[in-house]
């Protein structure tokens, strides 16, 4: 699992009760909620397993995004929120991004089983017809799409594996121009800093983060990060070269400086963490959960204070969409509820 990761990045009800010992941080006394809930919509016959990632094309209106037991693509209209079709697009589906460029989704396929290699598919979403894919290894889990540069970012490991596979690809030729190794075996939210050449990715077997220059084709840095525990969402600030990840287990957000890989801050959140975004204009990061959503204020340049929880159980998955000032939360099936997206309005900053 994009940033928002898998930036992914694009254009990417308060208090409740959290079933067990994990306790919702407090959340800051505020008048005007960022996030009201607007509507939301069921998606028909989805009655098990993730929704994995969420993709927007915003020239067309609509909002795609994977369902990994069900297989299938789910599309929904962005301004009226309705869903309009689900269809068989791969085996095993997890990140989902939308490149206007070439007007193709692209979807990662983990494949079917150990052995058999993923598969980066360039969907038409007109038919939702593959039109054209390039083989990775088995299990892409890791995956980021640069629209500046038109570069796709695919990590995937084998089981068993010593380490990882970073492999780069032109998405208007549907080329692999690079590849190295990652020493990980557990590579997650990845996050990019373009203009100077450098992608960020959580190491989760080793509780750290890797910095690699895509110029040198290597990874330069790695920063284990005392406390830190599955570190999975990841976003980035280039403005102050700040670094944010989420970590489970405990439900913690933490703000690194990329100079240097210092830790600068921590601050507790809900639990087990999949998306995040981080809204520059507005300073303050929206993070999706399997507990609910989480916004946090930006106080300084290093901290960030809760000020905002809500939600539902199973959303995990969300896309930021600034031009339209709204969130986008994609609810898996739990406890009786029917998988939904979920639509928040935004509130302007202060």
């Amino acid at each position: 699992m994009t940033s928002f990761s898998r930036r992914r990045l694009f254009d990417g009800l308060l208090a409740f009760s959290i079933i067990g010992s994990i306790a919702a941080p407090a959340a800051t006394a505020d008048p005007s909620p960022v996030l009201t809930l607007e509507r939301s919509v069921p998606i028909p016959g989805l009655t098990s397993g993730d929704l994995d990632h969420l993709a927007v094309d915003l020239a067309h209106r609509r909002l795609y995004t994977s369902a990994q037991t069900a297989h299938t693509i789910e599309e929904f209209d962005l301004t009226s929120g309705a869903h309009l079709r689900s269809v068989k697009a791969s085996v095993n589906p997890h990140y989902i991004f939308f490149a206007p460029a070439i007007g193709q989704i692209i979807l990662a396929d983990g494949g079917e089983k150990p052995g058999d290699p993923g598969q980066i598919r360039f969907i038409d979403p007109a038919t939702m017809a593959t039109v054209d894919s390039v083989k990775v290894r088995y299990r892409t889990d890791a995956d980021l799409f640069d629209a500046s540069t038109g570069r796709f970012y695919s990590v995937s490991a084998e089981r068993g594996g010593a380490d990882s596979l970073l492999t780069v690809i032109d998405v208007a030729h549907r080329t692999v121009v690079a590849s190295a190794p990652i020493p990980s075996t557990n590579v997650e939210g990845m996050a990019i800093d373009s203009a100077r050449g450098l992608l960020f990715m959580n190491l989760r077997d080793a509780h750290a983060v890797g910095m690699f220059d895509l110029k040198a084709n290597r990874m330069v840095a790695r920063w284990a990060i005392d406390g830190m525990n599955k570190n999975t969402p990841m976003a980035y600030d280039p403005a102050t070269r700040r670094l944010f990840v989420i970590g489970r287990d405990p439900g913690r957000l933490y703000v690194i400086d990329v100079e240097n890989g210092r830790l600068l801050s921590t601050t507790d959140c809900l639990n087990d963490g999949d998306d995040m975004t981080y809204d520059a204009i507005g300073r303050r990061l929206l993070v999706s959960t399997d507990q609910g959503f989480v916004v946090m204020a930006r106080r300084d340049t290093d901290h960030f204070e809760v000020v905002q929880t809500g939600g539902g159980r199973g959303g995990k998955s969300s896309a930021y969409v600034p031009s339209l000032a709204k969130v986008f939360v994609g609810r898996a099936p739990v406890e009786g509820s029917p998988a939904a997206i979920d639509i928040y309005d935004v509130a302007k900053s202060n």
